[in-house]
């Protein structure tokens, strides 16, 4: 389908935008271009795939293995799940998602987590995430927001935040930062 032009006849474009753009994200992604009645807008809004709405779910499954406990390079510290073992499978449940909306030439990229650890599990034991999308923010945003369950017993809680960038977006990002030679 080619880009579409849309013209618009007042100063609240953005949102006029907004919502145009969504419609168009359901099956297809495209650019959209603005203009106003005197000049054309500086604007460009990338129509996100969104295959999804608020309250879609997707559910991960994993064993806890020795290498998820919480140890640290003094040693370990309690042989269960650790939060950051919870954080990295978390991000996983979060981007179930992603990979349905991501295209060939994108890759998604974490943007936040926010664990909160309330039980502990061990190792050998079943955890399932139920990840829910909440929503895409502005920003262009993916919001998803995760539980993870051993059997009926609530182990963790949190959100979790990706985007998806074309990959030589993501590339250019990396080149910039220089990593230091040791």
């Amino acid at each position: 389908m080619p880009p579409i032009t849309i013209s618009l006849n007042s100063t609240s474009y953005m949102g006029t935008l907004r919502k145009f753009s969504k419609q168009l994200a359901v099956k297809s992604r495209q650019f959209v271009f603005a203009t106003h009645k005197h000049f054309t807008l500086p604007y460009i809004c990338y129509a996100m795939k969104t295959p999804f709405t608020q309250g879609d779910t997707k559910q991960y499954s994993r064993i806890i293995n020795p290498t998820d406990i919480a140890s640290f390079e003094s040693g370990t510290v309690h042989e269960v799940y650790s939060t950051f073992a919870i954080a990295r499978d978390a991000e996983w449940s979060g981007r179930l998602f992603v990979l349905e909306m991501k295209e060939d030439h994108e890759e998604g990229i974490g943007t936040f987590i926010h664990v909160n650890h309330i039980s502990p599990a061990f190792v050998s034991q079943e955890i399932t995430f139920v990840s829910t999308f909440e929503e895409i923010t502005e920003r262009k945003e993916i919001i998803t927001s995760f539980k993870a369950y051993c059997d009926d017993r609530l182990i963790a809680e949190g959100k979790q935040g990706q985007k998806i960038l074309p990959k030589e977006k993501i590339e250019q990002l990396f080149k910039q930062i220089t990593m230091p030679i040791n």
